[in-house]
């Protein structure tokens, strides 16, 4: 398993809620650490760093499992220094790039940030990119497939 994951968020609502926060809570309990990334700036409907703590207190009220991992350090919401929907992971704030140091995974949700911006991007780590394809040209073109098809991408560790 990976011991450090990196967690690119996109959407508020739902998307946190109900998508990356159990994901989250599924890697603490096989005992990796998780860095929740964040925009430092509204961008659309994409949640901010300062509104995804409030969301990890809330859950943590909830949850003992999140709530033992906020307490020990094990799970954080870190700012990515971006103000918009795609992100360049090359231009980071200096928490991430940090905490990117010694991560073994990075998981990169949402359209903007997955496929705009990084989807060829490699990485010295195992990288997963995630979206939902909201724009017909770019499903039709990239993924010959439909509006609101579903893209999940693994790619392994760079040598």
């Amino acid at each position: 398993g990976w011991s450090k994951v990196l967690i690119f968020m996109d959407n508020s609502g739902a998307d946190a809620v109900l998508g990356v926060v159990p994901l989250a809570r599924e890697l603490l309990k096989k005992g990796a650490k998780v860095v929740l990334c964040c925009n430092s700036m509204p961008a659309l409907n994409d949640i901010t760093a300062a509104e995804m703590k409030g969301v990890l207190d809330q859950v943590a009220e909830m949850c003992p499992d999140v709530a033992r991992a906020v307490k020990s350090g094990d799970i954080s919401v870190v700012f990515t220094g971006s103000g918009s929907p795609c992100i360049n992971l090359r231009l980071v704030s200096k928490e991430v790039a940090q905490a990117a140091v010694s991560a073994d995974l990075i998981i990169v949700e949402g359209m903007g940030r997955a496929i705009h911006t990084n989807l060829y991007a490699t990485f010295k780590c195992d990288c997963i990119k995630v979206a939902m394809i909201k724009n017909l040209h770019v499903a039709e073109t990239l993924f010959k497939g439909k509006l609101y098809d579903c893209v999940c991408k693994f790619d392994p560790a760079e040598p």
